[in-house]
Formats: structure tokens, sequence, C-alpha cells
């Protein structure tokens, strides 16, 4: 079997869950692509600049006969995993791609009216947001625009206040 789902876990960043006909083409794709600095998503690219090839590992989560005849079971069960995993780097079936600036987060349901603290990736422009009160890490984003990371408060549309 070929077909299936499959997942790039970056060390110390977080998962990109993905689906194909043909997982070791895909696979060789990616690499392509980021090597290139042309790949599509943006959580990808910069993790891969920043920490390089050494901290992407790739394994295959499923394969079935099902998964390798139809596409849209294996979009479903992508799309299981993406939903499931709060520190996903997929970028897909979210239109909204909006990165982190000095006044708000990406408008996302387990960002709304918390306490909130952002800490920077390495020197990359990646961003892990963490629960303040447990250090839970909720969530991997994009930082376009240089500002002083730290604790936040956001309200009901992810907007931040520096907490003081």
């Amino acid at each position: 079997m070929k077909g299936g789902i499959y997942v790039i876990r970056v060390t110390g960043v977080g998962n990109y869950y993905g689906e194909s006909s043909n997982i070791l083409n895909r696979w060789s794709r990616h690499r392509k692509l980021l090597y290139s600095n042309r790949h599509v998503n943006d959580k990808l690219r910069v993790a891969f600049k920043e920490h390089g090839i050494s901290k992407f590992h790739f394994a295959i989560l499923e394969q079935s006969p099902l998964l390798e005849k139809s596409k849209a079971a294996r979009l479903q069960r992508e799309q299981f995993y993406i939903a499931s995993d709060p520190l996903c780097l997929n970028v897909k079936g979210n239109n909204n791609v909006i990165p982190v600036t000095v006044d708000s987060l990406p408008d996302r349901p387990i960002y709304r009216n918390k306490e909130l603290l952002l800490k920077r990736v390495g020197r990359s422009s990646l961003v892990h947001v963490y629960l303040k009160r447990t250090m839970q890490r909720i969530g991997v984003e994009v930082c376009r625009t240089k500002f002083r990371l730290g604790t936040f408060i956001t309200d009901s549309k992810c907007n931040l206040k520096r907490k003081v």
C-alpha cells in the first residue's frame, strides 16, 4: 500500500498532518519545497529555516485498502488528526490564517478570554502560545512583526492586552 495518512513531527514545535495516495512521493515533495523555501505552509517553512531537517521526522499514521482508494476517506481522517491536535501546524481548511501581531492573535476559540504566555520558538518567527495558569502549550502561530512577547490577556475577539 502506498496511500494513507502521515505526520511530519517537528521536534519542539508541533505536528503537520497530511494525506496522499503515494506518501513517499508526497514526503519527497515536502522536502523539495522546504529546501527551496517555497513551501506554502508558513509554519513548516519557518520551522525548517530555524531548525533544519534534523528536527523533522516523517511517520505513517494509517494505511488501509479504503484509504488507498478513497480521497474522501483520507481527507476525513486527515481532518480528524488536525482537529484533535492543538499544536497542529496545518493551515489547510483554515482560510483565515492570520499572524500574531502586537494587537491580536488569530481568532481561535481556545485563545479567547484567557491569560496567555507567548514565547518565541528559538530565533524564528514562530510563537508558542501557553495557558499562563497551567503552562500548557495550546498553540503554535506565525509572528511576522517584532514586538516584546510575554504575558497577555485576550478578549472575546482574541485582541491582546499586555498584563501589567
